[in-house]
């Protein structure tokens, strides 16, 4: 979880030694399989409501400041990450 979205009584109690870049925290993903039309409505519906005043909202309460798409090395830069959860989620880990 980012720093910005710890709880103050969480934050108070921390030392920040050092700074990463940003990175995107939050990801929607949709099945492989969706139809390119729906994934594509779900798509501008997700980016249209960044700019709502609920949406706004929303994203004010979790430290985030917009909704975009992820680009291509975003994604290659999780690789990482990914392949980590992926030996958690093995059967008898």
């Amino acid at each position: 979880m980012p720093y910005a979205q710890l709880a103050g009584d969480v934050r108070k109690d921390l030392r920040v030694l050092a700074a990463s870049r940003p990175i995107q925290n939050q990801y929607w993903l949709v099945n492989g399989h969706m139809e390119a039309n729906q994934r594509q409505r779900l798509q501008n519906a997700l980016l249209q409501f960044g700019a709502t005043p609920e949406g706004r909202k929303y994203l004010a309460s979790r430290s985030c400041s917009r909704i975009r798409r992820t680009t291509p090395g975003e994604l290659k830069a999780e690789d990482g990450f990914a392949r980590e959860v992926r030996k958690l989620l093995e059967p008898g880990v």
